[in-house]
């Protein structure tokens, strides 16, 4: 078994996509996250033989940074030992700019937060940390699709600037049945197109478009 904790718990979410967690760490070596972005460019190869259109590059940056909100995430929800104030040091904003490439490779590890936000919402709905991975996820939210109840001050533009990501972001609507975002006017064109004459088939209930 692989000595590097951080690597092994990624490995077996992206495995069962269930976290285990051994011990609480919040720091990791060089050479440990050398190996956890190996792990995630892995992955993103083997899923990007399935994108529409030509897939955008892995973006090693964006994937890590992914890789330690939602580890530190899973540490904090299991092993609380962070005061509330440090809360915005442990889980800094992205720095470099958010591309198609950044997104996608993001969403290897952003797409099981929202699971996690669930399960720590059943222990305490006002946890602190919610909100933190909130802020998170409104800016990174091709992983949040599901959840998104309010469109606020979205930025599409990111996400649709390219083919490939746009159409995996429509798939996603359609497949969550989010119709917050379907009606969005800089969604409901898109989604109109994939549906087309099989509206009624996939999403009945969406009389408006």
């Amino acid at each position: 078994m692989n000595d590097n904790l951080f690597y092994q718990m990624l490995s077996d979410l992206l495995e069962t996509g269930n976290v285990q967690l051994h011990s609480p760490n919040l720091t990791f070596s060089k050479e440990e996250e050398t190996s956890v972005v190996a792990l995630l460019e892995e992955t993103y190869n083997r899923e990007k033989s399935g994108f529409p259109f030509e897939p955008p590059v892995f973006d090693p940056n964006a994937a890590i940074w992914a890789a330690r909100t939602m580890y530190r995430a899973a540490q904090l929800i299991l092993f609380r030992e962070a005061e509330v104030q440090d809360l915005p040091k442990i889980f800094p904003a992205y720095q470099a700019t958010i591309t198609p490439e950044a997104a996608l490779s993001a969403d290897i590890c952003l797409r099981y937060l929202p699971s996690m936000m669930f399960h720590l919402r059943s222990i305490d709905s006002d946890d602190p940390l919610l909100e933190v991975l909130h802020r998170h996820l409104m800016v990174w939210h091709y992983s949040y699709i599901k959840q998104i109840k309010e469109v606020g001050e979205l930025n599409f533009d990111i996400f649709f600037k390219s083919d490939t990501l746009r159409q995996l972001y429509v798939d996603r609507i359609i497949e969550y049945k989010n119709e917050v975002l379907a009606n969005h006017p800089a969604c409901i064109s898109y989604v109109k197109a994939n549906m087309g004459m099989y509206k009624q088939h996939f999403w009945p209930a969406l009389t408006q478009l």
